[in-house]
C-alpha cells in the first residue's frame, strides 16, 4: 500500500511488536522506499 501511494504519505505510525515484521525492520524498509523522517520510541 505505501509503495503505491508514496508521494501521498507523510508519515507512518507502527507497532515494534508485529506477529510477521519487526516494527524496527518495517522503519528500515520504509526509509530505504521512501524519504520520510522515522520517529522511534520503546
Amino acid at each position: 500500500m505505501l509503495r503505491e501511494k508514496k508521494d501521498q504519505s507523510d508519515l507512518v505510525i507502527s507497532d515494534v511488536h508485529m506477529p510477521d515484521m519487526d516494527g524496527f525492520k518495517l522503519l528500515e524498509l520504509v526509509g530505504l522506499e521512501m524519504d520520510l523522517p522515522r520517529i522511534s520510541s520503546e
